[in-house]
């Protein structure tokens, strides 16, 4: 489980695409509604150990994303990825007394784990999800 309000950053939006890399984004539905989900685009060496950074999102209300590589740049480098999707669901939730509103707390429902390839010309990946 965790906090809903920490990936707060990942629904705003970010600056510029990173340097080498295209913006990806897309959407995740679960049984062909929108999913709340958690994303992350990671890649790895020959032996399967992740390289690099990872490309993370998490979807809106709509289940759309768009994957950021940090705090001011979206998108990802060119390479094979392998990509975990986290489908969340809301279970809880508590107010917080700080004004910022309430914390949501989730429990995983599914992990998939797959491989993307990011070319230039990528700007999407949609993934239709089911048990």
């Amino acid at each position: 489980m965790f906090v809903l309000a920490t990936m707060a950053a990942t629904l705003t939006g970010c600056g510029s695409t990173i340097d080498g890399g295209v913006d990806i984004s897309g959407g995740v539905t679960f049984y062909g509604s929108p999913a709340l989900a958690e994303i992350t685009f990671q890649r790895h060496d020959e032996d399967g150990q992740p390289v690099g950074r990872a490309s993370t999102a998490m979807t809106d209300e709509q289940g759309r994303y768009t994957l950021l590589y940090n705090a001011e740049s979206c998108g990802a480098l060119l390479g094979t990825y392998q990509v975990t999707i986290k489908v969340l669901d809301v279970i809880g939730g508590k107010h917080t007394d700080d004004g910022k509103g309430n914390e949501e707390t989730t429990r995983r429902l599914k992990v998939v784990k797959l491989e993307r390839t990011i070319v230039d010309d990528t700007r999407e990946f949609n993934f239709a999800l089911t048990h």
